[in-house]
């Protein structure tokens, strides 16, 4: 499965080259191949939004990156008003950062949910493993009656 890092930064980590949103991949620094496409670390640059693509504008990935620099509610509402998503989003946030008890209980269910899809994944590795290992076996039984006979 492909892992994806996406990274929100609130500094430029290449002061000399300054982008707001970049896609990396892992790359074999003497031949200059990407190594493997199923790794990406994702950056999104909070203080270089001015230097947005418009493909990044297509993505509204400048309004996120507003939303996320936004200092009091009232920013985040005159950010999002003209999106539903947004809009959706900002309420969401501002709700659950009222009450403790809720964020607690959302906190909690999303560690839930991490652990689950953590421990399927661990029993489906483990699945794989005992059907290899039980193909091996009735290999060397085949054999070993082949030998036998």
């Amino acid at each position: 499965m492909p892992a994806c890092h996406i990274g929100i930064l609130d500094f430029t980590p290449f002061p000399e080259q300054p982008e707001f949103y970049a896609t990396n991949k892992m790359m074999n620094v003497r031949k200059h191949y990407v190594y493997n496409d199923k790794f990406t670390l994702n950056v999104l640059d909070l203080r270089q939004i001015d230097m947005a693509t418009d493909e990044d504008k297509a993505y509204k990935l400048d309004y996120w990156a507003r939303l996320f620099k936004a200092r009091t509610w009232e920013d985040l509402r005159m950010i999002a008003h003209d999106d539903d998503i947004l809009e959706q989003t900002c309420e969401t946030m501002y709700n659950l950062n009222q009450d403790e008890v809720t964020r607690y209980w959302c906190e909690a269910r999303e560690d839930g949910l991490r652990i689950m899809r953590t421990i399927q994944n661990q029993l489906a590795e483990k699945d794989s493993v005992i059907a290899q290992q039980q193909a091996e076996i009735r290999k060397l039984k085949k054999a070993l009656n082949e030998k036998t006979n």
